[in-house]
């Protein structure tokens, strides 16, 4: 059994992107190894600023600290404050508790994991979700400089560096992270979450019985391809009765509302603004098609969810996305920001329902033998205890006993 102490910026009830749930489900299936996992996290209304959930026959502690106590004056000085507050609440659990190594998401927690790494001399992982060079296409100001530099400097300090693609192996590199200390480890879903079908009176909540319903499920941000989603929706309907469900919120939601009038489909989209897991897994059931159409995605973890829910697939072929969906198997893949590829690859599923009902069955049992939590804390714990090995052989260990992970 580990000991392991997770740093990241959101973790349930806080959730800003998709770093929140995967930390939550990694540090789940880890614990149901027999592992214990502590995640130190901003406070969050309303959630207790200790929590300690049982998983037999591990353990999950949750500790969330002070953030900025009224608006920060920036962005920065806000990521600065939680930072801080991370390490003063760190420091104590280092000193008192006989933890194996320190695992740290994404950039924002960099200053923090870094310096509890020098401190207690354990080895830090990164688990690195996203650059800002590939979401922006660039560096294009001062913030996101800033940023570019704070991802380097957390691929250099960590002993190992997970990303949960091929293609964020490769802007990883960029980073400056040299390949051997690069693993590829996808993210996961839990099958059996998956699956049960809403009856047609929850469907009609967002559909008539004679449209299909074509669904999204994301932030409405430009880098998730909604705009380009919206305008070939538009071609959908010149051969299909059809409804566009569009899940999430974001600042081009007015955007939308605005263009889906000027396409004079407005009647045809139903923006739902964002809702509960257990509505987002039912409007699964009930889609005739997914639709990621991501202009940047290092992994998609909305595909594999539509996926192990049995709703076929249609998504961009860019980033992580175009290595869990293979064209015509489990899937569709169509061209990244081309409203009329993204129309075609829509079409293409609607008129065949049993090549589309094909597809949708082999995608749900790749996702069985490929991306459930269980085999990617299996993964993980291969990940950790190589890295442990290594620490127990090195000069640089201030600790007797090093643990190994279950």
């Amino acid at each position: 059994m580990g000991r392991v102490l997770m740093l990241t910026w959101e973790y349930p009830p806080r959730v800003v992107g998709g770093i929140s749930s995967h930390v939550r489900d990694i540090s789940r299936a880890l614990a149901m190894r027999g592992n214990e996992v502590d995640v130190v996290t901003p406070e969050f209304p309303d959630a207790p600023a200790e929590e300690e959930v049982k998983i037999s026959p591990g353990i999950i502690r949750v500790h969330r600290v002070p953030a900025y106590e009224r608006p920060a004056p920036n962005f920065s000085t806000w990521i600065s404050f939680m930072n801080y507050s991370m390490e003063q609440r760190s420091i104590p659990l280092l000193k008192d508790e006989d933890f194996d190594l320190i695992h740290a998401h994404d950039w924002v927690v960099a200053e923090s994991a870094i310096g509890l790494k020098h401190l207690a001399r354990l080895p830090l992982m990164a688990t690195i979700h996203a650059t800002e060079k590939g979401r922006r296409g660039g560096i294009f100001s001062q913030l996101s400089a800033h940023i570019d530099q704070e991802e380097r400097w957390l691929a250099s300090e960590s002993w190992k560096v997970i990303v949960c693609s091929h293609a964020m192996a490769d802007q990883a590199r960029e980073l400056g992270a040299f390949p051997d200390k690069i693993h590829v480890i996808p993210n996961g879903v839990w099958p059996s979450e998956f699956g049960a079908k809403a009856d047609s009176q929850f469907r009609r909540r967002f559909a008539s019985d004679d449209e299909k319903v074509v669904l999204f499920v994301g932030r409405l941000v430009h880098e998730k391809g909604v705009l380009e989603l919206m305008t070939a929706f538009r071609y959908v309907l010149n051969s299909f009765n059809a409804k566009l469900v569009m899940v999430g919120e974001g600042y081009l939601k007015e955007d939308l509302y605005r263009l889906a009038s000027q396409l004079g489909i407005s009647e045809k989209v139903y923006l739902t603004g964002f809702v509960e897991e257990g509505v987002k897994k039912a409007l699964y059931s009930v889609a005739d098609v997914l639709v990621v159409p991501s202009l940047y995605e290092p992994f998609g973890i909305v595909a594999l969810e539509g996926m192990a829910s049995g709703v076929p697939v249609v998504v961009s072929d860019v980033g992580g996305l175009g290595e869990i969906v293979s064209h015509g198997r489990n899937g569709v893949k169509v061209y990244p920001g081309d409203p009329s590829s993204i129309a075609w690859g829509i079409s293409y599923v609607l008129s065949d329902q049993v090549r589309a009902r094909a597809m949708a069955e082999q995608a749900k049992l790749d996702v069985l033998q490929k991306y459930s939590w269980d085999t990617i804390a299996a993964s993980t714990v291969g990940v950790y205890n190589q890295v442990l090995n290594e620490y127990k052989k090195s000069s640089w260990r201030a600790k007797e006993g090093v643990g190994q992970f279950s």
